[in-house]
């Protein structure tokens, strides 16, 4: 595997530089931090031996998400995750008429529930965490709310449910833009799903998960084609 390719799958696509991330506003940040977040909760909780790389590469991407235990650097080559909370940070501090206040928003609480889905863990969140975030974020979608629920019992739900839920996401972040790094990984697991089956696990050189890794394990090709069809993200109003 080309070890080059690897590392900038494990950048931001969407928000590569700061003029990127001004060009979403809060409500977008918010659903994008939440969505993720719920989804790495899910992922790191799947069972099916099929679907192994894709429970490391959720651990890991939370890990990469809460390296530095803080948001308040922006930072070109962490994730989506990272940089959407940076963002929100930086646009709320000193700001109370924002969508998302500073007051409101507490982004230890959010490192704290990925430090425990790196460590495997994210069952152990609090349920009121999750639900807390959810108020901070003012995330009113009825929709995010129900792939909420059905994330946070990922293991015993019926396969048909966990399509289900992620056509839901894959609309959402659809919505939201086409360069969204989550949207490649949802449509992959989606398809597992569905028609049974996945390639065997490939071997990473570099001995580590990477959003690569798990991209490449579950047929997701390289390059320019991971975002065929990309478009422009959605810009503020």
């Amino acid at each position: 595997m080309n070890l080059k390719l690897v590392d900038q799958l494990t950048e931001s696509r969407l928000f590569p530089n700061k003029t990127a991330l001004l060009r979403f506003d809060e409500k977008y940040l918010g659903e994008i931090v939440y969505l993720y977040t719920i989804l790495i909760i899910a992922f790191s909780q799947e069972e099916s031996e099929d679907l192994a790389n894709i429970r490391e590469m959720a651990m890991d991407y939370a890990s990469r998400a809460s390296v530095y235990r803080h948001f308040n650097t922006f930072r070109p080559t962490s994730n989506d995750l990272y940089l959407a909370a940076h963002q929100i940070i930086q646009g709320a501090e000193g700001d109370a008429e924002r969508y998302i206040s500073y007051e409101n928003f507490d982004p230890q609480r959010l490192i704290r529930m990925l430090i425990l889905t790196a460590r495997g863990h994210s069952d152990k969140i609090p349920l009121n965490d999750i639900l807390r975030l959810e108020s901070q974020l003012r995330i009113k979608d009825n929709q995010l709310k129900q792939i909420r629920r059905t994330a946070l019992k990922w293991d015993s739900v019926a396969v048909g449910t966990k399509v289900n839920t992620l056509r839901m996401a894959e609309r959402i972040l659809r919505r939201i833009s086409m360069r969204t790094e989550m949207l490649p990984i949802v449509r992959r697991v989606t398809d597992v799903y569905r028609k049974g089956g996945i390639q065997q696990d490939v071997e990473d050189e570099k001995g580590g998960a990477s959003v690569g890794k798990a991209l490449a394990a579950i047929g997701i090709g390289l390059g320019a084609g991971l975002f065929l069809g990309a478009r422009e993200p959605r810009s503020k109003k």
